[in-house]
């Protein structure tokens, strides 16, 4: 297995609205990653952003790594969200 060199957390790109989306619920995912970003642990599984960072930043600081959070975009891939301030 290979070693996790951070913390991912990776879903959809968050609404910040009251507004109900029809369809399944978005789903967040949070695991630690390797060099590759695939997971080598535990995938834990949040319906809210949140929740999601807020479990990313605690496995982090638990396990003493980096962490960092990505949202999908309608292409499929993945861009970091929220953006870095620097």
């Amino acid at each position: 297995m290979k070693r996790a060199t951070y913390i991912r957390c990776e879903g959809p790109m968050p609404r910040f609205t009251n507004k109900p989306v029809p369809g399944l619920p978005p789903i967040w995912r949070v695991f630690p990653a390797d060099r590759t970003n695939k997971p080598t642990g535990k995938i834990y599984e949040k319906p809210a952003w949140l929740e999601a960072l807020l479990l990313m930043r605690r496995i982090a600081r638990d396990r003493h790594m980096p962490f960092a959070s990505y949202a999908q975009t309608a292409g499929g891939t993945f861009k970091r969200y929220p953006p870095p301030l620097y």
